[in-house]
């Protein structure tokens, strides 16, 4: 009885892997025998789940293989950057100046001077080789033997 009951735990427990949400607890939570209405039948399975660390595992795998195919997926995305800089030097760091700073011969010779800069960039990748493609479709084969 209790070798029929953890092969109905497998077989279900895998059936629900492909289908269901992404967590042993939520596994856990198809309670399918609870139709039988037996106590003891309810303890051994709720015992089985909780101890199952194989059927934990193996989920945990078909994870990292699904995370490793959504990562794979990035190499697809544009990228775009922006980039900010300011800076605030002493003005005697100008060093020999060719003709100077346009400015009014009168004023005062400021104590500092500031610079800044922005740069936006985008860049869209362009897989020309068929890298990317060959790696995303052997991670989806990967996730595919892994469920």
């Amino acid at each position: 009885m209790r070798a029929l009951v953890l092969v109905l735990l497998m077989v279900a427990s895998v059936e629900s892997l492909a289908t269901t949400e992404s967590s042993a607890s939520a596994i856990a939570g198809a309670s399918w025998w609870v139709d039988f209405g037996d106590e003891h039948l309810n303890e051994l399975m709720s015992t089985g789940m909780a101890n199952n660390h194989d059927l934990q595992a193996g989920w945990s795998r078909v994870e990292q293989a699904r995370a490793v195919s959504t990562q794979n997926l990035s190499a697809f995305l544009p990228v775009v950057g922006f980039d900010v800089s300011a800076n605030t030097s002493p003005y005697d760091s100008l060093g020999f100046q060719f003709g100077g700073l346009p400015r009014d011969p009168t004023a005062e010779t400021p104590d500092v001077y500031h610079t800044g800069s922005a740069m936006l960039s985008a860049r869209v990748p362009l897989d020309v080789w068929g890298r990317d493609v060959l790696n995303h479709r052997a991670s989806r084969f990967d996730l595919l033997a892994a469920e």
